[in-house]
């Protein structure tokens, strides 16, 4: 009988339980949409009362703007001094000073970041090699106007000869445009919008424009949050989203509100803003990738890397995506300003960096300001290039085939007729005496410059002069010239030849310097070898 009462008044106190713990859940329940009804009120008198929505809506497109215009105009990148973990620039070398005019009649000053650096000036132990076995050995093929010829120039290990381009061995200089684990992940099962270029380390151009707005927006907006005796409303701190299109740019920000009833805890509502900028980033980034020489699809690119005679202003490399799209699109346009802080006081200790050009990518589909958008790096200067002079060149080295189109001559014809071929190549040039000798120099310069040429005696068993001098070669005094040795090749292939006479009977051997300088002074020369017989 004990046992059946004690049972009872188990049953009894669980059944209680139960009935006390639903009428506290009830009452909970209850409570909490009394309050998440008196939040929603308050939160829908505040937005109606005021311009919050407004203000930030301007302010998102007002800061969204100005980082998508300090990308482009800085090569990339936004810096330390403009937001708090901008990129940190190691040196005031690593940037040229460029005053941008289009906003003010007095311009503005904005640091480009290189796109191109010198690999013999900037690589210090690297496997490249300076003059005058530079940029390698040999001659210099053509492989775009001579498609299909077996090239050294191809296969040449050092792949980027022209520029380094490269960062751990996989990045360009030039700044990526995704995060690695960002929005555009490649990774994102079914993504429909991928980039070509990604950072590991969060210094993309995706995150420079992300940190930028999150840190600008709140200053911007400026508001003044009410304040009553029965309720607070303050901002929490907004963060933003960015997604690279293939033809825009998707927007989200979100900025937490958070409003506090007397006597209850804090409940924040989040309002929402998405805005779509019309620049075709994107596009514009992948085109300087390309002209500048990156490429995961193709290799080797037809681009400034590794091609002498690319011209990243005129030529198309047609190497984006598939090996066969064009890269630069209708509404595109390419241009350089040459030697930019020669005519702009840029302040520099080291008159080098008075040499770099500034690669302006102009994209009149995408519109900051009434202008077109502009996308721009620098480029540091490049040594010119001489091509190998030697009788044996054959014929599918550009030499071979510059000295065909610009004289109508066969090499064989101009270097073999005046005395045969040089024996184990000790000599490039085997001449009988009395004859006339041509010498046709050929320089190329990876920045397109206008280029000098010299001449200069280093040895000689018949008495040539020792001394460096721009208008003919001198043997014994006599003067010879067939058309002034100095000149520019890009107005002028003609005006940088040489006549030299050999006379006498004496034999010897004789090596003459030819030398190809451009604007700065940057040069490559050749020690050609002449045996006189």
């Amino acid at each position: 009988m004990r046992k059946s009462q004690i049972t009872i008044f188990i049953v009894l106190g669980i059944v209680v339980l139960i009935i006390f713990g639903l009428m506290f859940f009830v009452s909970r329940q209850t409570s909490d949409i009394v309050l998440e009804k008196r939040v929603n009120k308050i939160y829908d008198d505040f937005l109606s009362s005021t311009d919050i929505k407004h203000i930030t809506q301007n302010c998102l497109d007002q800061t969204a703007k100005e980082a998508i215009f300090l990308i482009g105009l800085q090569g990339g990148r936004i810096y330390d001094y403009q937001m708090n973990d901008g990129y940190n620039v190691p040196s005031f070398y690593d940037v040229v000073p460029y005053n941008y005019t289009g906003r003010n009649r007095g311009g503005e000053v904005y640091n480009v970041s290189y796109g191109i650096r010198d690999v013999t000036l900037q690589r210090v132990g690297a496997p490249f090699i300076n003059p005058p076995d530079y940029p390698y050995r040999g001659s210099l093929v053509n492989d775009i106007s001579l498609s299909g010829i077996s090239s050294n120039f191809l296969i040449n290990p050092n792949n980027q000869i022209f520029a380094d381009v490269s960062r751990s061995g996989r990045f360009t200089i030039l700044a990526d445009l995704c995060n690695k684990f960002g929005p555009n992940d490649p990774y994102i099962e079914r993504a429909g919008i991928s980039c070509e270029t990604y950072s590991p380390k969060n210094e993309s151009i995706q995150e420079y424009i992300t940190k930028y707005i999150d840190q600008n927006t709140p200053a911007c907006i400026n508001f003044t949050f009410k304040r009553t005796t029965q309720y607070n409303i303050t901002s929490g701190n907004l963060f933003s989203e960015v997604l690279i299109g293939e033809n825009d740019l998707l927007i989200s920000l979100t900025y937490p509100l958070e409003i506090s009833i007397k006597n209850l805890p804090p409940v924040t509502n989040h309002l929402n803003f998405n805005i779509r900028p019309k620049i075709r980033l994107k596009i514009v980034h992948e085109i300087a990738s390309h002209l500048i020489g990156y490429n995961p699809y193709v290799i080797p690119t037809k681009a400034e890397a590794n091609n002498i005679f690319f011209n990243i202003e005129q030529d198309d490399p047609n190497d984006c995506y598939d090996g066969g799209s064009e890269c630069i699109v209708d509404g595109i346009n390419v241009f350089k300003l040459k030697n930019y802080c020669l005519n702009h006081n840029c302040n520099f200790n080291n008159s080098h960096y008075n040499y770099s050009d500034i690669l302006v990518i102009e994209d009149n589909k995408s519109i900051i300001d009434g202008r077109p958008y502009r996308f721009q790096f620098a480029i540091e200067n490049r040594k010119p290039v001489l091509d190998f002079i030697d009788e044996s060149v054959s014929y599918d080295k550009y030499y071979h085939w510059y000295l065909d189109a610009t004289y109508g001559k066969n090499l064989t014809e101009i270097y073999s007729r005046v005395g045969g071929h040089p024996s184990s190549n000790e000599y490039n040039i085997v001449i009988h005496s009395p004859r006339s000798l041509e010498i046709f120099p050929l320089g190329i310069d990876p920045d397109e410059d206008n280029l000098t040429y010299n001449y200069g005696v280093i040895s000689s068993a018949l008495g040539w002069t020792t001394s460096e001098f721009y208008d003919s070669l001198y043997y014994k005094n006599i003067i010879s010239p067939r058309y002034p040795v100095s000149g520019i090749i890009s107005d002028h292939p003609l005006h940088k030849d040489a006549n030299l006479l050999i006379a006498g009977t004496t034999a010897g051997d004789n090596i003459v310097r030819i030398s190809v300088h451009d604007d700065e002074g940057l040069y490559d020369y050749q020690d050609v070898k002449i045996r006189v017989v």
